[in-house]
């Protein structure tokens, strides 16, 4: 049953800090060593998922134990990435935008799928890519725009898990990542619940490729 953005509701309203500034990619056929590896990660730390995809106020940070703290702190303030591993892909989860960049996501695609979506002040972003081919690639938007060697191949998806296609058309108030989650779990068969971000425990590593 093909999944829509109303599945997908939940994403801004248990992670909203982290949903107005994120970037998702999911990575087909690779370890995460292999995936920390293609983006040269460096400096790696366990990082459990709250850390990862929640916004925790200053004093709650101040109390965390061991070296939690400092952790988050360098989620807050420097450019890295964590990884976890899921079913069949590797998970990237970035704050603050897309670090990685199209180059990053052209070595990770190598050989194999990258499905990629974000959030940032400049504007979303959806990337779905085969070896290194951009196959789709939109704002979400703006979703009659696209581009890709199947820019049009799935206009039908598209429109029932809830992007607007119509040329110029776009939905009113902040971005909603909803329906970038559903065409993500069509294009990777990965269904993501709730608790998914919440649990996994990441490697958070600095990116230097």
């Amino acid at each position: 049953m093909l999944s829509t953005a109303e599945r997908y509701d939940w994403f801004r309203k248990q992670y909203a800090r982290f949903a107005d500034s994120y970037c998702l990619t999911l990575v087909g056929e690779l370890t995460l060593d292999e995936a920390i590896q293609r983006i040269g990660g460096e400096n790696p730390q366990a990082v459990p998922g709250p850390l990862v995809v929640h916004g925790l106020p200053a004093e709650v940070v101040a109390e965390l134990p061991g070296d939690l703290g400092p952790v988050f702190e360098r989620l807050e303030t420097e450019r890295v990435v964590a990884v976890t591993q899921l079913p069949g892909w590797v998970l990237l989860v970035e704050w603050g935008g897309d670090f990685l960049g199209r180059e990053g996501a052209v070595r990770l695609s190598r050989g194999t799928t990258l499905v990629a979506h974000g959030n940032e002040q400049s504007g979303a972003h959806f990337l779905w890519m085969q070896d290194g081919a951009v196959q789709l690639a939109f704002d979400p938007a703006h979703a009659g725009l696209r581009t890709g060697e199947k820019a049009d191949s799935l206009v039908q998806i598209m429109a029932e898990v809830g992007f607007v296609l119509e040329a110029g058309g776009h939905r009113a108030g902040p971005h909603d990542p909803a329906a970038s989650l559903a065409l993500a779990d069509f294009l990777t068969g990965l269904r993501l619940g709730p608790s998914v971000l919440h649990e996994a425990v990441y490697v958070c590593v600095t990116p230097t490729e």
